[in-house]
């Protein structure tokens, strides 16, 4: 989930790659097509030799998820050097592919902590979320915060939300 660390883990180790064996880097996404993965997958060729092969959030993209999934077992006995850069996948999945990789790695950002200031009401009021506003009331009044304040974010947020015309 830590998309900035995980993509510099993987430039770094791509570059040790290329220096090490002199390899050629082929970059796919999810905006390429079915057979820009199956042109990848078959190989360098007779005189294109060892590649290394980064793959960003090719799973997002459904036809190029099947089709990366069924070929595991021969991206595994690969020559090449595979390299996935995918953000969120789903457990089934994830296991599937840390079978047949050599080596995973996760880089999963800080949880950020729940939002406790008192412009929550006003957020929940816009979403006309009845339970998170009377739990975010009850939660201001039992903090002490003065009754004028949670009155201005209320008329605020009204205020708000009926010049934007969604009143």
């Amino acid at each position: 989930t830590d998309r900035e660390k995980a993509r510099a883990a993987m430039q770094k180790e791509v570059e040790r790659i290329v220096k090490k064996e002199k390899t050629t880097v082929v970059r796919l996404s999810d905006a390429h097509i079915l057979s820009d993965l199956a042109a990848a997958m078959q190989g360098g060729g007779m005189f294109g030799g060892i590649r290394a092969i980064v793959l960003e959030d090719i799973l997002d993209n459904e036809e190029m998820r099947d089709a990366f999934l069924a070929e595991l077992e021969f991206i595994a006995s690969s020559p090449d050097h595979f390299f996935l850069l995918q953000e969120k996948v789903d457990a089934a999945t994830r296991r599937r592919i840390e079978k047949h990789a050599e080596k995973t790695e996760r880089f999963d950002s800080a949880k950020k902590a729940e939002d406790k200031t008192i412009f929550t009401l006003a957020n929940a009021l816009r979403r006309r979320d009845k339970k998170a506003l009377w739990i975010g009331y009850l939660r201001e009044i039992a903090k002490g915060t003065r009754a004028e304040a949670i009155h201005g974010i209320f008329f605020w947020a009204a205020k708000s939300a009926l010049l934007s015309g969604k009143a």
